[in-house]
């Protein structure tokens, strides 16, 4: 019942197609960690030391990653020093991500980083305390902590929007 429990679990631990590659949600999920509990009663399973996630070119890294089921959905929280998150988007620009905690909530489908959070992609990125990344919409949202968020974009990237545009 155990193993069925933490199957289940973590079927629903990337389920996000908005964002991954078309193939990522069809693929098996696996979850690597030193150890692990399950408690029945709270829906909750806990992978505890070397926390790896993968499904696809998903990727979640960290030191703890607890899974809860509600009624609403899943939620997926992976804590470490930091803890990373990946993913290759459809239009084959990868998204890197890292904080002292990523919270995967899945029904808003929203990754929400806490703590020293830093968004990339390719040479831009986006630093705040907090950040909430909507997958489905492509939307960031920072929030200062002591300092003020901070966004680097490259000219590069305005480069090919300018060309992208031209096109049209």
């Amino acid at each position: 019942m155990t193993n069925l429990n933490i199957a289940l679990l973590s079927l629903t631990l990337f389920s996000s197609q908005a964002l991954a590659l078309a193939s990522d949600s069809q693929q098996p999920i696996n979850i690597y960690a030193d150890s692990n509990t399950v408690d029945l009663n709270s829906n909750t399973t806990t992978f505890f030391g070397n926390v790896v996630a993968t499904q696809g070119s998903i990727k979640m890294t960290g030191d703890k990653l607890i899974g809860i089921r509600e009624k609403t959905g899943e939620i997926m929280i992976s804590t470490g020093n930091p803890a990373t998150f990946y993913q290759m988007m459809d239009d084959g620009k990868p998204i890197n991500a890292q904080a002292q905690e990523i919270r995967y909530v899945k029904a808003t489908n929203k990754i929400i980083l806490s703590n020293n959070a830093v968004i990339s992609q390719l040479d831009s990125s986006y630093k705040a305390e907090k950040i909430t990344y909507d997958i489905s919409s492509r939307k960031i949202e920072g929030k200062k902590g002591n300092q003020q968020t901070r966004t680097v974009f490259t000219p590069a990237q305005f480069e090919s929007k300018k060309s992208d545009k031209s096109a049209d």
